[in-house]
């Protein structure tokens, strides 16, 4: 693969990635066992927060290496949107039961 089609860091975003989800589904299921208008509450405001670290990831590494930021920013929200689909259906099959 071309150095300048891949994405930098693929690793650390990856791993940045598992490690904020297993934190934030473990938060999502122990909120899921309260009332359901505190889960819909806690749940939505952990997806802002996450979207707001995935944000201030993105800012901080467009300072630290500029020639590279547009395929990070890309492959970084890429994964972003597959983790997110992967937390959605996880919580969606745990809740129906």
């Amino acid at each position: 693969m071309p150095a300048d089609d891949s994405v930098p860091r693929i690793w650390l975003i990856l791993g940045f990635f598992i490690g904020i989800t297993i934190i934030f589904h473990i938060l999502i299921t122990n909120a899921a066992k309260g009332k359901p208008q505190n889960f819909i509450r806690f749940y939505m405001g952990s997806t802002a927060l996450r979207m707001a670290i995935c944000l201030i990831v993105i800012v901080v590494y467009r300072f630290a290496d500029k020639p590279t930021v547009i395929p990070f920013a890309l492959g970084f929200m890429a994964h972003y949107m597959f983790f997110t689909i992967f937390e959605v259906t996880s919580l969606l099959r745990l809740l129906k039961k």
